[in-house]
């Protein structure tokens, strides 16, 4: 995942504080940008609307595969917390191509030499 810029890192940390007062801010390393591989609705007012495609800023050390709840920010403003699992890891263009066009590659047998 990529680097938030100084801008981001301090709205991230300005607004976690305010949804987690006990949230001691890290440095810009501890954070990252993340796009979002599928929209999320809140049904909660502490959740953060998602749209496919959408690009927020989480703490590095909480991306993980597990199903649970993030926070992230996108902008000045928003903030909240969105399903984890609704999030890429990894941004490589070769896994973005290789999973949005031709699927899973488990099951399938290799080729032959």
């Amino acid at each position: 995942p990529k680097k938030a810029s100084r801008k981001e890192s301090a709205a991230h940390w300005r607004q976690r504080r305010t949804r987690e007062p006990a949230a001691k801010p890290g440095s810009r390393s501890d954070l990252c940008k993340v796009v979002a591989r599928r929209g999320h609705v809140p049904k909660e007012s502490t959740e953060m609307s998602l749209e496919a495609g959408a690009a927020v800023v989480v703490l590095r050390s909480e991306l993980s595969d597990a199903p649970g709840w993030i926070f992230a920010t996108r902008g000045d403003d928003e903030c909240g917390y969105v399903p984890r699992t609704h999030l890429l890891r990894d941004q490589s263009p070769s896994r973005r191509s290789w999973f949005g066009s031709r699927g899973s590659a488990r099951g399938r047998s290799p080729k032959p030499k």
